[in-house]
């Protein structure tokens, strides 16, 4: 083909795409202007392409707002499950430390451990004390 039959050719073409393109259009329209008709009939108000679109756009908003605050919730939650989690590694941080304080002020005073074995030792003397006497008049030991 030579280049003048090539553009008659793609202008044809073209023409051709054209004239397909307003049959699709005329299409649409003839749907549309039916549909049109269906919802007057139904006692509806036809509503224009734009109002329906207008329409879908406020409902897609409105889900995307629902979703905003659901992942919002989400998000608080998981901070707040992150807060709580550092507050318990912190004290699980600071029980050995305080530990180890106490265990250093101890050495450092002797006499704070004495006097805490004689408390101690005070304190268990009138346990065994009882505990012998109801070993002693329990019925269990007097069948023996």
């Amino acid at each position: 083909m030579m280049d003048g039959e090539k553009a008659a050719s793609g202008a044809g073409r073209g023409a051709s795409d054209q004239r397909a393109a307003d049959e699709r259009e005329r299409t649409a329209d003839e749907r549309e202007r039916k549909l049109g008709e269906r919802e007057r009939e139904a006692g509806l108000d036809a509503k224009t392409l734009d109002e329906r679109t207008l329409e879908a756009i406020d409902r897609a908003r409105y889900l995307l707002a629902l979703s905003a605050e659901r992942l919002n919730g989400q998000e608080a939650r998981v901070e707040r499950g992150r807060a709580a989690r550092a507050r318990e590694q912190a004290q699980i941080d600071r029980a050995p430390a305080e530990g180890a304080r106490g265990l250093a002020a101890s050495e450092r005073d002797p006499t704070v451990a004495i006097g805490g074995s004689g408390a101690l030792r005070r304190q268990a003397q009138p346990a065994i004390e009882n505990f012998t006497l109801t070993k002693i008049t329990s019925p269990a030991s007097m069948r023996s």
